[in-house]
């Protein structure tokens, strides 16, 4: 349900790694789909020209978000800033391919009961491409690692004009104290 937008949006070819969960489709909750079966608890959206220092303030913002829920375990935070980070960094990089004109970056931070669904929206033509197990040496192509080992599912879908690249942070239940 929730979902029968995602039929009208069209998605470009697969670029899914054996073994990972990287899906090309749209995400339930998705702050691109009009159509959801549950709403989020809390939401922001922030814009970010294409520059340098966006990770570094997607970073912050998404620390601002979480701090208005200190009841969110800390391992849920840290690997959210960490998905954030790269996704943004990607998004930014692509932003600097020759050929490539990304006129924003956005992230929508949504959080649900059990996750926290982190989206990363620009207009680059290029999908996610998990890299295969890369040289522990190198300086990049690790990132989409990281965000498919912290996260619950992560994929993409394309828009009218836009790339939308999501991650499902999840967000364990409250553990309850037994009576002794």
């Amino acid at each position: 349900m929730g979902t029968q937008a995602s039929a009208d949006l069209p998605l470009k070819p697969d670029a899914r790694a054996a073994g990972t969960r990287l899906l090309p489709r749209p995400v339930d909750g998705s702050v691109m789909l009009a159509l959801m079966h549950v709403a989020p608890r809390a939401a922001r959206v922030n814009f970010y020209p294409p520059w340098e220092q966006a990770p570094l303030v997607a970073r912050r913002d998404t620390q601002a978000f979480l701090s208005g829920y200190p009841s969110l375990p800390a391992e849920s935070g840290e690997a959210a800033l960490l998905i954030v980070s790269e996704l943004v960094t990607n998004a930014y990089e692509h932003s600097t391919h020759p050929g490539t004109h990304v006129a924003f970056i956005a992230l929508s931070l949504r959080l649900f009961s059990d996750r926290l669904l982190i989206e990363v929206i620009d207009s680059s033509p290029r999908p996610p491409v998990l890299r295969p197990a890369a040289d522990t040496e190198a300086e990049s192509g690790r990132g989409l690692a990281v965000v498919d080992a912290l996260s619950r599912d992560w994929g993409y879908f394309f828009g009218t004009d836009q790339k939308v690249v999501y991650a499902a942070c999840p967000i364990p239940p409250p553990t309850t104290g037994s009576r002794g």
